[in-house]
């Protein structure tokens, strides 16, 4: 039986290790404290510890264009003077500070990636992984390499690596153009900053085609894969795309072991498993 194993954050917290969303918010106004609140006005949906990475994802599309201009001009004083100025300013200025929030968020994420402990880990004997098994795994930290000693040919980190320095992925699935319509105002130069906004909160978006396309070598792989189990994975629309080429990519009568610790898990799931045509699947609490 030849078997592949998807791994999401899931399998990383079971093991005990601090990568919820939660511990990075922690991080990240311990770090870069301005940047954080900062992201919480722009992004009014990010903000809940609760979230998993998959709702993190959602709300890195669900930008407010409104609430980014009049945080980013709140300071502003309009000359009324010298409008044609001060326009300029008030359309512009949103979209250069929320370039560098962006920036800023994606240097303090990359930081506490590499700051993530894992030297307290040990195996979980449940997992009975072989040198033969595959893995495809979303996360960044190294615990299939340095905890269960899997081979490096063995995975793909399809979002990067953190012991390779690999760019590390991390966004959302759908443009926020529907925001900007919703956000019209009077005064041309307002419009145009909400498009300006729109156009690099749309920067964020995860573009799994292209991800997909660069790992062309990896699905060969796949062929003859007749067993899937994943774990830890919240089954997130974001990452549809790949369980799709998953599913194309391996023997059309593969069982799928598809695990789950919610009830909104499960019901992703379930979508899941309509939208790509899984035939035969267990839904496994855990």
């Amino acid at each position: 039986m030849k078997r592949l194993f998807i791994i999401g954050n899931g399998f990383d917290l079971c093991h005990h290790i601090k990568s919820k969303y939660s511990d990075f918010q922690n991080f990240a106004y311990k770090s870069n404290g301005y940047m954080a609140s900062q992201m919480e006005i722009f992004y009014p949906n990010i903000c809940n510890e609760e979230y998993m990475w998959g709702d993190v994802e959602k709300a890195l599309g669900q930008i407010d264009p409104r609430e980014t201009y009049e945080e980013c001009n709140s300071d502003f004083e309009i000359d009324y003077d010298h409008m044609m100025r001060s326009a300029a300013y008030l359309e512009d200025n949103p979209m250069i500070l929320l370039e560098q929030i962006l920036n800023d968020f994606h240097k303090c994420f990359e930081e506490w990636v590499q700051n993530i402990d894992i030297s307290f880990v040990k195996i979980n004997d449940t997992f009975n992984f072989t040198s033969e098994d595959l893995f495809f795994t979303f996360n960044y930290t190294d615990t299939l390499e340095s905890v269960y000693d899997i081979e490096d040919k063995n995975i793909n980190h399809i979002h990067g690596n953190r012991i390779k320095g690999e760019p590390l992925v991390i966004g959302f699935g759908s443009d926020c153009e529907h925001l900007f319509e919703k956000s019209v105002s009077d005064t041309t130069y307002e419009e145009n900053s909400f498009q300006n906004i729109c156009e690099i909160a749309n920067r964020e978006e995860k573009n799994t085609y292209e991800i997909i396309k660069y790992n062309y070598r990896y699905w060969d792989t796949l062929k003859g894969i007749d067993d899937v189990t994943v774990i830890g994975h919240s089954y997130s629309i974001v990452d549809l795309s790949y369980f799709k080429k998953i599913y194309q990519s391996i023997s059309i009568n593969a069982y799928w072991h598809l695990n789950y610790h919610s009830l909104t898990d499960k019901k992703n799931a379930e979508y899941l498993i309509k939208e790509i045509g899984i035939k035969s699947y267990e839904l496994i609490k855990c």
